[in-house]
């Protein structure tokens, strides 16, 4: 009984890991720090000529933004 159990601890080990192996292999990292901003192809799609996303430093971001003369009373500064 204990060499099946022990067998069976074996064979679960190596089952954990080819699955922490699959998972590492199946990750995407980015080499900046960022939040993903856009992105262009999900898992099982192919990876266009725009890569998997677009990642972004927000912290330092500007936006642009047209505001209708009627509505500059609701803005605030820091929106």
């Amino acid at each position: 009984d204990v060499a099946l159990a022990r067998a069976e601890l074996a064979r679960a080990r190596a089952g954990a890991a080819r699955a922490r192996e699959e998972v590492e292999r199946c990750l995407v990292t980015s080499p900046i720090s960022g939040r993903v901003l856009k992105v262009h192809a999900r898992e099982g799609e192919r990876v266009g000529d725009k890569g998997v996303a677009e990642v972004g430093n927000t912290a330092c971001m500007e936006a642009v933004a047209e505001v209708h003369e009627a509505d500059l009373p609701l803005v605030r500064v820091g929106q």
